[in-house]
C-alpha cells in the first residue's frame, strides 16, 4: 500500500545508527496522519500495511512502546490474512524496536528467527531483499551492544547482498554503517 504523506518523514542517524527525525513536529503530524488512516482503511490489508509504517515511525520517535504496540497488530493482521513477506518485514521491524528498548535477547530471538525463516523461502526475490533488510538492522544492534566485529560481519554480509541487488542507496547505508564501525574498532 502506497501512502503519500504530506509531512517531513525523512530521518538521519545518530550516533548509535539510530534513525532520528530531520523534524520531529514534521513527524509527529506524520503520525497522527496514518492513525487517522488506520482508523480510514478499508481492509485489514491496508490496516496491516499502515500498523506496521506507523511502528517505524514511532520508534523513530522514540515511542517505543507505541511502536511495540503498532507492530504487534501489523504481525497479527498478517499472519491472519497469510501475508508472509510483510508479515516477516513487520517482525524486523519490531526486532529493531526490542533492540532500542534494549531487549537484545528478544531482538536477537527474532532476527534469528525471520532469518531462518527467509533462509528457507530465499528462492523468492522478496525473501532475498528481506534478508539484508534484516541483516542491516542486527548489524546495528550488534554495533550498540559493542561487538564491533560482530556488527562488521553482519553489515559486511548485508553489503554484499545489496551490491548483488543494485540498489545505489541501500549499499551505501551498509557502506556507512561498515565505515562507522570500523572507525570505533580504530579509535580503541
Amino acid at each position: 500500500m502506497k501512502l503519500d504523506i504530506p509531512y517531513n518523514m525523512e530521518h538521519d542517524y545518530n550516533e548509535l545508527l539510530h534513525e532520528v527525525p530531520k523534524e520531529s513536529m514534521e513527524m509527529e503530524k506524520g503520525v497522527a496522519f496514518i492513525l487517522d488512516k488506520i482508523n480510514e482503511a478499508e481492509n485489514d490489508n491496508d490496516s496491516a500495511h499502515l500498523h506496521s509504517n506507523v511502528g517505524v515511525y514511532l520508534r523513530i520517535l522514540n515511542r517505543l512502546d507505541e511502536s511495540e504496540k503498532y507492530l504487534k497488530e501489523a504481525i497479527r493482521l498478517f499472519k491472519a490474512a497469510d501475508k508472509l513477506a510483510p508479515r516477516i518485514q513487520a517482525d524486523i521491524r519490531l526486532a529493531s524496536t526490542k533492540h532500542w528498548q534494549k531487549h537484545f535477547f528478544d531482538a536477537e530471538k527474532i532476527f534469528n528467527d525471520c532469518l531462518k525463516y527467509i533462509e528457507k523461502h530465499n528462492e523468492q526475490a522478496i525473501m532475498q531483499a528481506l534478508e539484508d533488510y534484516c541483516l542491516y538492522f542486527k548489524g546495528k544492534m550488534r554495533f550498540e551492544q559493542g561487538q564491533l566485529d560482530g556488527a562488521l560481519e553482519v553489515f559486511s554480509k548485508c553489503h554484499e547482498l545489496r551490491l548483488i541487488r543494485g540498489d545505489q542507496h541501500l549499499m551505501d547505508m551498509a557502506a556507512h554503517c561498515m565505515h562507522v564501525v570500523k572507525e570505533k574498532k580504530d579509535s580503541k
